[in-house]
């Protein structure tokens, strides 16, 4: 039996007409949102930044040789005085290396009469400075990563120790602790000074 096209064609017009107007209304609902959210403020996801737990001297030692290594700006130090001793039985080429290549390596610590002939020759390559009092032990390098050591047991031996240290490149905590160090270290004595005061 033949069909009227109106009984087939109608119905599916009708239907792409529904269909085209939701999708119509899809779009114009995107956009809207889409609009809306230039004007909608988001807070910035936070960055993530590393944090590593370092522990045994010699491991303690070999990442501060890695990063003085690879330092080409600045290097700073806070020690004890028995931590000068062992930097400069540990690290003192590489110490010297990166002031060769420009960078600025500055060390603080207290200067005794054991270690006053250690201050004498570090400072012949790099700065040297008494520090007096107490002061947070940690290593910045190129302003870009710091670590944080407990020397476990703070005496002169190199080859063995228990010591405990955090590393991070968070930005804040380096240019925090960076700033610190530059506000002390035009206080502290030049260890030529100092040598030659012990010597009187």
């Amino acid at each position: 039996m033949a069909v009227s096209p109106n009984d087939v064609l109608i119905p599916l017009v009708e239907k792409l007409n529904k269909e085209t107007t939701e999708c119509v209304q899809v779009v114009e609902n995107l956009a809207m949102a889409f609009e809306s959210s230039r004007y909608v403020y988001t807070e910035k996801p936070y960055e993530r930044y590393d944090l590593w737990s370092v522990r045994g001297r010699d491991k303690v030692y070999k990442r501060v040789q890695d990063m003085i290594g690879e330092a080409k700006v600045n290097v700073f130090f806070t020690t004890t005085a028995n931590g000068l001793v062992r930097i400069y039985k540990a690290h003192s080429e590489v110490l010297e290396k990166a002031a060769e290549r420009g960078a600025k390596v500055r060390v603080a610590a207290p200067i005794n009469q054991i270690n006053q002939s250690v201050a004498r020759e570090l400072g012949e390559v790099i700065e040297v400075r008494n520090s007096s009092g107490p002061m947070v032990k940690f290593l910045t390098a190129d302003s870009a990563e710091i670590i944080f050591t407990e020397d476990i047991p703070d005496d002169t031996n190199v080859a063995t120790g228990q010591d405990v240290a955090t590393w991070t490149n968070d930005p804040l905590l380096v240019k925090a602790h960076e700033k610190m160090f530059d506000q002390l270290w035009p206080s502290q004595p030049q260890q030529k000074e100092v040598v030659k005061a012990k010597a009187r």
